[in-house]
């Protein structure tokens, strides 16, 4: 009978001794999930930061294709003026 007390609680021991592994497992990967989420929440906060300089810059390039166009136009204004300096078949070049 002693050899079977004996044997239950070497029993119990080793189970003990696999649940506290497991605790301190279990404890490993919440910490892991904490990091995991701090690294997600710094992505999202990197992605909304690069989405509002695209924007930025969507804005940016609009403005230049505009003052393009309007260069465009008064390029094409001036060169229809200069007509007038057109005499017997001299040009005016620039």
């Amino acid at each position: 009978m002693n050899i079977g007390i004996a044997s239950a609680s070497n029993s119990v021991g080793k189970i003990e001794c696999a649940v506290e592994k497991m605790a301190a497992e279990v404890q490993s990967i919440k910490e892991e999930m904490r990091k995991l989420d701090g690294v997600a929440e710094g992505n999202a906060a990197a992605t909304e930061e690069i989405n509002a300089s695209i924007e930025e810059l969507s804005a940016l390039m609009h403005t230049v294709d505009s003052s393009a166009d309007d260069l465009l136009k008064k390029s094409q204004m001036l060169l229809g003026k200069l007509e007038i300096f057109k005499y017997s078949g001299v040009v005016c070049c620039l």
